[in-house]
Protein backbone atom coordinates (compact mmCIF):
# COMPACT_ATOMS: atom_id res chain seq x y z
CA UNK A 1 0.00 0.00 0.00
CA UNK A 2 1.55 3.25 -0.55
CA UNK A 3 1.68 6.22 1.59
CA UNK A 4 -0.91 8.45 -0.03
CA UNK A 5 -3.22 5.06 -0.69
CA UNK A 6 -2.95 4.54 2.72
CA UNK A 7 -3.76 7.81 4.25
CA UNK A 8 -7.09 7.54 1.69
CA UNK A 9 -7.79 4.70 3.40
CA UNK A 10 -7.14 5.87 6.69
CA UNK A 11 -9.52 9.05 6.34
CA UNK A 12 -12.37 6.99 4.34
CA UNK A 13 -12.66 4.94 7.80
CA UNK A 14 -11.87 7.21 10.53
CA UNK A 15 -14.96 9.78 8.42
CA UNK A 16 -16.91 6.65 8.09
CA UNK A 17 -17.73 6.29 4.60
CA UNK A 18 -17.79 2.86 2.29
CA UNK A 19 -15.91 2.30 -0.58
CA UNK A 20 -18.55 2.50 -2.74
CA UNK A 21 -19.89 5.60 -1.30
CA UNK A 22 -16.30 7.23 -1.89
CA UNK A 23 -16.34 5.79 -5.39
CA UNK A 24 -19.50 6.94 -6.03
CA UNK A 25 -18.21 10.67 -5.34
CA UNK A 26 -15.78 10.26 -7.37
CA UNK A 27 -17.53 8.74 -10.04
CA UNK A 28 -15.19 6.06 -10.82
CA UNK A 29 -15.22 2.40 -10.02
CA UNK A 30 -15.23 0.79 -6.88
CA UNK A 31 -12.18 -1.78 -7.93
CA UNK A 32 -10.26 1.41 -9.32
CA UNK A 33 -10.59 2.94 -5.55
CA UNK A 34 -9.70 -0.19 -4.44
CA UNK A 35 -6.73 -0.78 -6.52
CA UNK A 36 -5.46 3.06 -5.75
CA UNK A 37 -5.81 2.47 -1.95
CA UNK A 38 -3.38 -0.82 -2.15
CA UNK A 39 -0.92 1.67 -4.59
CA UNK A 40 -1.86 -0.61 -7.95
CA UNK A 41 -3.10 2.80 -9.11
CA UNK A 42 -1.89 6.25 -8.96
CA UNK A 43 -4.69 8.97 -8.38
CA UNK A 44 -4.93 11.75 -10.77
CA UNK A 45 -3.85 15.15 -9.30
CA UNK A 46 -8.09 16.60 -9.33
CA UNK A 47 -8.97 13.25 -7.91
CA UNK A 48 -7.09 13.83 -4.44
CA UNK A 49 -8.15 17.23 -4.36
CA UNK A 50 -11.77 16.06 -4.19
CA UNK A 51 -11.30 13.74 -1.85
CA UNK A 52 -9.52 15.67 0.66
CA UNK A 53 -12.57 18.05 0.37
CA UNK A 54 -14.67 14.91 0.59
CA UNK A 55 -13.16 13.40 3.57
CA UNK A 56 -12.31 16.85 5.55
CA UNK A 57 -8.65 16.49 4.70
CA UNK A 58 -6.29 19.76 4.17
CA UNK A 59 -6.08 19.71 0.30
CA UNK A 60 -2.44 21.70 -0.25
CA UNK A 61 -1.01 19.12 2.75
CA UNK A 62 -2.51 15.90 0.79
CA UNK A 63 -2.05 17.08 -2.88
CA UNK A 64 1.84 18.06 -1.71
CA UNK A 65 2.00 14.31 -0.26
CA UNK A 66 0.77 12.95 -3.61
CA UNK A 67 2.65 14.91 -5.88
CA UNK A 68 5.89 13.54 -3.66
CA UNK A 69 5.01 10.83 -4.02
CA UNK A 70 4.26 10.12 -7.33
CA UNK A 71 7.75 12.38 -8.29
CA UNK A 72 9.38 9.97 -6.22
CA UNK A 73 8.63 6.95 -7.91
CA UNK A 74 11.36 4.84 -9.84
CA UNK A 75 9.31 3.55 -12.57
CA UNK A 76 10.28 4.84 -15.67
CA UNK A 77 7.69 4.63 -18.84
CA UNK A 78 6.79 7.06 -21.78
CA UNK A 79 6.38 10.43 -21.15
CA UNK A 80 7.62 10.15 -17.56
CA UNK A 81 10.24 12.27 -17.65
CA UNK A 82 8.23 15.26 -18.68
CA UNK A 83 5.33 14.13 -16.02
CA UNK A 84 8.17 14.43 -13.51
CA UNK A 85 9.15 18.05 -14.50
CA UNK A 86 6.10 19.05 -14.25
CA UNK A 87 4.89 17.78 -10.92
CA UNK A 88 8.40 19.17 -9.36
CA UNK A 89 7.27 22.51 -10.68
CA UNK A 90 3.53 22.09 -9.37
CA UNK A 91 4.97 21.47 -6.22
CA UNK A 92 7.33 24.25 -6.24
CA UNK A 93 4.09 26.74 -6.77
CA UNK A 94 2.33 24.98 -4.08
CA UNK A 95 4.97 25.63 -1.33
CA UNK A 96 5.43 29.24 -2.33
CA UNK A 97 1.77 29.72 -2.63
CA UNK A 98 1.81 30.66 -6.43
CA UNK A 99 -0.63 27.96 -7.07
CA UNK A 100 -4.22 28.18 -4.97
CA UNK A 101 -6.57 25.64 -5.56
CA UNK A 102 -10.05 24.42 -3.96
CA UNK A 103 -13.07 21.99 -5.53
CA UNK A 104 -16.17 22.71 -3.23
CA UNK A 105 -18.86 19.97 -3.50
CA UNK A 106 -22.42 21.09 -2.71
CA UNK A 107 -24.48 19.97 0.28
CA UNK A 108 -28.27 19.35 -0.32
CA UNK A 109 -30.40 20.23 -1.95
CA UNK A 110 -27.68 22.13 -4.37
CA UNK A 111 -25.86 19.10 -4.94
CA UNK A 112 -28.12 18.18 -7.12
CA UNK A 113 -28.18 20.52 -9.73
CA UNK A 114 -24.27 21.99 -9.38
CA UNK A 115 -21.68 19.10 -9.35
CA UNK A 116 -18.71 21.31 -8.17
CA UNK A 117 -17.28 25.05 -7.42
CA UNK A 118 -14.08 25.33 -8.45
CA UNK A 119 -11.77 28.17 -7.41
CA UNK A 120 -8.11 28.40 -8.66
CA UNK A 121 -5.62 31.28 -8.87
CA UNK A 122 -1.93 29.95 -10.10
CA UNK A 123 1.42 30.92 -12.34
CA UNK A 124 1.12 29.93 -15.45
CA UNK A 125 3.90 31.56 -16.86
CA UNK A 126 5.70 28.18 -17.70
CA UNK A 127 2.76 27.98 -20.26
CA UNK A 128 0.87 30.06 -23.25
CA UNK A 129 -2.29 27.66 -23.91
CA UNK A 130 -4.75 24.79 -22.22
CA UNK A 131 -6.60 22.70 -23.84
CA UNK A 132 -9.91 21.74 -21.86
CA UNK A 133 -11.43 18.44 -22.81
CA UNK A 134 -15.02 17.32 -23.19
CA UNK A 135 -16.15 15.72 -19.78
CA UNK A 136 -19.58 15.88 -20.45
CA UNK A 137 -20.51 18.74 -18.44
CA UNK A 138 -21.79 21.76 -18.77
CA UNK A 139 -19.94 24.79 -17.23
CA UNK A 140 -20.27 28.38 -16.02
CA UNK A 141 -16.85 30.22 -16.02
CA UNK A 142 -15.95 33.63 -13.76
CA UNK A 143 -13.21 35.65 -14.50
CA UNK A 144 -11.78 37.10 -11.14
CA UNK A 145 -9.00 39.38 -12.35
CA UNK A 146 -9.47 42.04 -15.42
CA UNK A 147 -7.30 39.78 -18.24
CA UNK A 148 -9.03 39.82 -21.62
CA UNK A 149 -9.86 35.94 -22.35
CA UNK A 150 -9.52 34.45 -25.38
CA UNK A 151 -10.56 31.09 -27.27
CA UNK A 152 -8.08 29.96 -30.23
CA UNK A 153 -8.82 26.92 -31.20
CA UNK A 154 -12.39 24.65 -31.43
CA UNK A 155 -11.27 21.68 -32.46
CA UNK A 156 -11.85 22.36 -35.84
CA UNK A 157 -11.27 25.70 -37.02
CA UNK A 158 -7.83 27.91 -35.52
CA UNK A 159 -9.81 31.87 -35.01
CA UNK A 160 -9.48 33.95 -31.83
CA UNK A 161 -12.77 34.81 -30.19
CA UNK A 162 -12.63 36.97 -27.23
CA UNK A 163 -14.47 35.81 -24.22
CA UNK A 164 -16.26 38.06 -21.32
CA UNK A 165 -15.77 38.17 -17.72
CA UNK A 166 -18.60 35.53 -17.25
CA UNK A 167 -18.76 32.82 -20.20
CA UNK A 168 -21.06 29.34 -20.37
CA UNK A 169 -19.59 26.21 -21.90
CA UNK A 170 -22.12 23.88 -23.20
CA UNK A 171 -21.58 19.95 -23.32
CA UNK A 172 -18.18 20.29 -25.97
CA UNK A 173 -18.05 17.52 -28.61
CA UNK A 174 -14.32 18.31 -28.77
CA UNK A 175 -11.52 19.93 -27.03
CA UNK A 176 -11.55 23.98 -26.89
CA UNK A 177 -7.98 25.35 -26.72
CA UNK A 178 -7.53 29.19 -25.11
CA UNK A 179 -4.50 31.59 -24.42
CA UNK A 180 -3.01 31.06 -20.92
CA UNK A 181 -2.10 34.31 -18.80
CA UNK A 182 0.77 34.34 -16.53
CA UNK A 183 -0.95 34.58 -14.04
CA UNK A 184 -5.45 33.50 -13.75
CA UNK A 185 -7.99 34.01 -11.27
CA UNK A 186 -11.20 31.81 -12.15
CA UNK A 187 -14.21 29.75 -10.22
CA UNK A 188 -16.00 27.78 -12.26
CA UNK A 189 -19.64 25.88 -11.83
CA UNK A 190 -19.78 22.54 -13.19
CA UNK A 191 -23.47 21.93 -13.42
CA UNK A 192 -24.73 18.09 -12.87
CA UNK A 193 -26.49 16.26 -16.16
CA UNK A 194 -29.46 17.87 -16.31
CA UNK A 195 -28.84 20.71 -14.03
CA UNK A 196 -28.27 23.41 -15.68
CA UNK A 197 -31.49 23.38 -17.38
CA UNK A 198 -33.64 22.34 -13.72
CA UNK A 199 -31.54 26.24 -12.85
CA UNK A 200 -32.36 27.94 -15.47
CA UNK A 201 -35.05 26.70 -17.79
CA UNK A 202 -32.49 27.06 -20.55
CA UNK A 203 -32.62 23.90 -22.92
CA UNK A 204 -28.74 22.56 -22.57
CA UNK A 205 -28.85 21.23 -26.48
CA UNK A 206 -29.07 25.09 -27.41
CA UNK A 207 -25.41 25.53 -25.93
CA UNK A 208 -24.63 22.84 -27.22
CA UNK A 209 -20.93 22.66 -28.31
CA UNK A 210 -20.81 26.36 -27.82
CA UNK A 211 -19.72 29.62 -25.77
CA UNK A 212 -21.54 32.11 -24.59
CA UNK A 213 -21.67 35.02 -22.51
CA UNK A 214 -23.43 34.23 -18.96
CA UNK A 215 -25.09 37.12 -19.20
CA UNK A 216 -27.17 36.79 -22.06
CA UNK A 217 -28.60 33.89 -19.81
CA UNK A 218 -28.43 34.57 -16.53
CA UNK A 219 -29.06 38.52 -17.65
CA UNK A 220 -27.19 41.42 -15.58
CA UNK A 221 -27.39 39.09 -11.81
CA UNK A 222 -24.24 37.26 -13.31
CA UNK A 223 -21.95 40.64 -13.18
CA UNK A 224 -23.33 41.75 -10.26
CA UNK A 225 -21.99 37.86 -8.59
CA UNK A 226 -19.00 38.34 -10.08
CA UNK A 227 -18.13 42.36 -8.48
CA UNK A 228 -19.55 40.22 -5.05
CA UNK A 229 -17.19 37.15 -5.45
CA UNK A 230 -14.01 39.67 -6.58
CA UNK A 231 -14.33 42.03 -2.74
CA UNK A 232 -15.02 39.01 -1.20
CA UNK A 233 -11.97 38.48 1.74
CA UNK A 234 -11.63 34.57 1.16
CA UNK A 235 -12.66 31.60 -0.78
CA UNK A 236 -14.58 30.13 1.65
CA UNK A 237 -16.93 33.32 0.86
CA UNK A 238 -17.04 33.49 -2.58
CA UNK A 239 -18.22 29.97 -2.66
CA UNK A 240 -21.18 30.70 -0.50
CA UNK A 241 -21.73 33.80 -2.99
CA UNK A 242 -22.10 31.08 -5.56
CA UNK A 243 -24.19 28.93 -3.30
CA UNK A 244 -26.40 31.78 -2.57
CA UNK A 245 -27.01 32.60 -5.93
CA UNK A 246 -28.08 29.16 -7.39
CA UNK A 247 -30.19 28.62 -4.07
CA UNK A 248 -32.58 31.08 -4.98
CA UNK A 249 -33.34 30.02 -8.81
CA UNK A 250 -34.31 26.16 -7.36
CA UNK A 251 -37.52 25.10 -8.47
CA UNK A 252 -39.34 22.02 -7.60
CA UNK A 253 -37.91 19.47 -10.16
CA UNK A 254 -39.93 18.24 -12.76
CA UNK A 255 -40.65 14.16 -13.36
CA UNK A 256 -38.73 14.79 -16.55
CA UNK A 257 -36.15 15.61 -15.05
CA UNK A 258 -36.15 12.52 -13.05
CA UNK A 259 -36.52 10.13 -15.96
CA UNK A 260 -33.59 11.68 -17.45
CA UNK A 261 -31.51 10.81 -14.11
CA UNK A 262 -32.76 7.11 -14.62
CA UNK A 263 -31.23 6.71 -17.92
CA UNK A 264 -27.72 8.64 -17.38
CA UNK A 265 -27.18 6.59 -14.04
CA UNK A 266 -28.64 3.00 -16.73
CA UNK A 267 -26.67 3.87 -19.59
CA UNK A 268 -25.74 0.54 -19.52
CA UNK A 269 -28.55 -0.55 -20.96
CA UNK A 270 -29.87 -0.50 -24.54
CA UNK A 271 -32.16 2.66 -25.08
CA UNK A 272 -35.08 0.74 -26.84
CA UNK A 273 -35.52 -1.19 -23.49
CA UNK A 274 -35.13 1.89 -21.48
CA UNK A 275 -37.69 3.75 -23.68
CA UNK A 276 -40.05 0.79 -22.44
CA UNK A 277 -39.35 1.03 -19.04
CA UNK A 278 -40.43 4.50 -18.40
CA UNK A 279 -42.92 4.24 -21.30
CA UNK A 280 -41.38 7.07 -23.76
CA UNK A 281 -40.81 6.52 -27.19
CA UNK A 282 -37.07 6.27 -28.20
CA UNK A 283 -37.55 9.62 -29.72
CA UNK A 284 -39.38 11.48 -27.33
CA UNK A 285 -36.37 9.96 -24.89
CA UNK A 286 -33.69 11.30 -27.05
CA UNK A 287 -35.36 15.00 -27.07
CA UNK A 288 -35.78 14.86 -23.65
CA UNK A 289 -32.10 14.10 -22.75
CA UNK A 290 -30.67 16.31 -25.17
CA UNK A 291 -32.99 19.00 -23.55
CA UNK A 292 -32.19 18.12 -20.02
CA UNK A 293 -28.34 17.14 -20.50
CA UNK A 294 -26.94 18.97 -23.83
CA UNK A 295 -26.20 15.87 -26.04
CA UNK A 296 -27.71 12.59 -27.28
CA UNK A 297 -27.55 9.75 -24.67
CA UNK A 298 -25.23 8.39 -27.45
CA UNK A 299 -22.86 11.13 -28.01
CA UNK A 300 -22.47 11.55 -23.82
CA UNK A 301 -21.13 7.65 -23.85
CA UNK A 302 -18.99 8.52 -25.97
CA UNK A 303 -17.38 11.45 -24.21
CA UNK A 304 -17.62 9.57 -21.07
CA UNK A 305 -15.96 6.16 -22.69
CA UNK A 306 -13.34 8.76 -23.85
CA UNK A 307 -12.86 9.72 -19.75
CA UNK A 308 -12.09 6.38 -19.05
CA UNK A 309 -9.75 5.47 -20.91
CA UNK A 310 -7.91 8.75 -19.95
CA UNK A 311 -8.21 8.05 -16.68
CA UNK A 312 -6.75 4.75 -17.05
CA UNK A 313 -4.01 6.27 -18.95
CA UNK A 314 -3.22 8.67 -16.08
CA UNK A 315 -3.61 5.92 -12.95
CA UNK A 316 -1.85 3.56 -14.07
CA UNK A 317 1.09 2.59 -11.89
CA UNK A 318 3.85 1.50 -14.82
CA UNK A 319 4.08 1.03 -18.51
CA UNK A 320 0.77 1.72 -20.33
CA UNK A 321 -1.20 -1.53 -21.66
CA UNK A 322 -3.12 0.36 -25.00
CA UNK A 323 -4.93 -3.38 -25.65
CA UNK A 324 -6.04 -3.67 -21.48
CA UNK A 325 -7.66 0.06 -22.32
CA UNK A 326 -9.06 -0.61 -25.71
CA UNK A 327 -10.82 -4.05 -24.43
CA UNK A 328 -11.78 -2.48 -20.80
CA UNK A 329 -13.51 0.17 -22.17
CA UNK A 330 -15.11 -1.31 -25.46
CA UNK A 331 -13.48 -0.21 -28.21
CA UNK A 332 -13.54 -1.76 -31.57
CA UNK A 333 -9.55 -1.98 -31.81
CA UNK A 334 -6.78 0.13 -31.25
CA UNK A 335 -7.59 2.01 -34.26
CA UNK A 336 -10.97 2.91 -33.13
CA UNK A 337 -9.49 3.94 -29.40
CA UNK A 338 -6.67 6.10 -31.19
CA UNK A 339 -9.30 7.73 -33.69
CA UNK A 340 -11.68 8.38 -30.79
CA UNK A 341 -9.06 9.45 -28.46
CA UNK A 342 -7.38 12.26 -31.30
CA UNK A 343 -10.98 13.04 -31.72
CA UNK A 344 -11.33 14.83 -28.36
CA UNK A 345 -7.80 15.20 -27.55
CA UNK A 346 -6.37 16.65 -30.65
CA UNK A 347 -3.18 14.10 -30.50
CA UNK A 348 -3.04 10.04 -30.35
CA UNK A 349 -2.51 8.57 -26.62
CA UNK A 350 1.36 8.06 -26.94
CA UNK A 351 1.52 11.75 -27.82
CA UNK A 352 -1.06 12.30 -24.93
CA UNK A 353 1.62 10.80 -22.99
CA UNK A 354 4.41 12.34 -23.60
CA UNK A 355 2.38 15.41 -22.97
CA UNK A 356 3.43 14.96 -19.21
CA UNK A 357 -0.08 15.48 -18.57
CA UNK A 358 -0.89 15.48 -14.70
CA UNK A 359 -4.83 16.50 -15.50
CA UNK A 360 -7.44 14.60 -16.60
CA UNK A 361 -9.97 17.46 -17.41
CA UNK A 362 -6.99 20.06 -19.47
CA UNK A 363 -3.67 20.06 -20.94
CA UNK A 364 -0.94 23.21 -20.65
CA UNK A 365 0.86 23.50 -23.29
CA UNK A 366 3.61 25.46 -24.09
CA UNK A 367 4.15 28.28 -27.23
Amino acid sequence: MSIIGKHIHQLRLKRGYSLRQTAAFLDIDDTLLTDIENGRRNPTKDQIIILASFLGANEKSMLIGYLREFAEQKVKVRGSSKRYDNISCELNHLYSGQIKTKIHTPAFPLHKYIESIIYYSGDNKHYSYKRVLPDGTVQLVIALDEKERALISDGKSRHTISLENNWIAGIQKQFRTYYLHPYETTLTIRFTPGGFYALTNIPASEIENKIIDAGRILGRSIESLRERIASCGNIGTMIKAVEQYFLNRITEQKNDHRIVRYVLHNSHVPLHLLAQKTGYSQKHLIHLFKKYVGTSPKYLQRIRRFNRSLLDILTTNGETDFSDIVFNNGYYDQPHFIKEFNHFTGMNPYSYLESGSTCSKLLHLPG
